[in-house]
Order: structure tokens, then C-alpha cells, then sequence
């Protein structure tokens, strides 16, 4: 028996769903992406970025919880795995090996100012 489709948003609304709530601490960025996962799955992965020395554990609980949980009630059936980095840790990690930015998945927020809540 064939697997059933899985109901998937646009990355776009994805966005537009966590760009849309309040954050505490505020995040510097939030990065989407969505791929095949090692079970051969469809899933998000979303990482969280704080402008930190290090991430808070129960911070990043609470926000990995509430991530996963905005983005199955608005009705993506999809797995979503949710990483945290440091701002820098992120800057790292999105480099080519000649050390220049590497253009990253969709970034939510401007990457000069944190973010917390959109304005409009």
C-alpha cells in the first residue's frame, strides 16, 4: 500500500507563520528548509538563531515546542526538526570553504537587528 501524501505549506507561509509571533529571547534569524530526512520523509528543518554567547536550554526547548506546534496546526503534516545556533556559530556555518557567505535558505529576519515580533 502506498504512503499518503503528506500535507505540505509553501516554505513562503511557513515563514509568514513564525515570522509572525513574539520570541523570548528575541532571535536574530530563523532559517527554513525542506528536504528528504535519512527515513526518506519529507521534513522541515528550522533553525533558530540567537545573538548570544549561548543558547539558553530551556529557552530553546520552549521555542523548538512552539515552533514545531505553529507549523502542524496551520497543517503542515511534516516532521520538523528544530536547531539552534549562536549568531556567530551561524555565520560559520554558512560559509564556503574560501570563507564567503554562502547564500543560505530562507532567511526571516534582516540579519543587521535582531528580531522578535514583525510590525505589520
Amino acid at each position: 500500500m502506498p504512503a499518503r501524501a503528506l500535507k505540505e505549506l509553501e516554505i513562503s507561509d511557513v515563514a509568514d507563520i513564525l515570522k509572525r509571533e513574539e520570541w523570548n529571547p528575541p532571535l536574530y534569524a530563523l532559517r527554513v528548509e525542506s528536504d528528504i530526512d535519512s527515513l526518506g520523509d519529507p521534513a522541515l528543518w528550522v533553525w533558530v538563531v540567537y545573538d548570544v554567547d549561548e543558547v539558553d536550554l530551556d529557552a530553546a526547548h520552549h521555542a523548538g515546542r512552539k515552533i514545531q506546534s505553529l507549523i502542524s496546526e496551520a497543517g503542515d503534516e511534516r516532521w520538523v526538526y528544530v536547531r539552534f545556533r549562536t549568531r556567530e556559530e551561524d555565520e560559520w556555518a554558512n560559509q564556503d570553504d574560501d570563507g564567503d557567505e554562502q547564500e543560505s535558505p530562507l532567511c526571516l529576519t534582516d540579519t543587521q537587528e535582531p528580531a522578535s515580533r514583525a510590525s505589520d
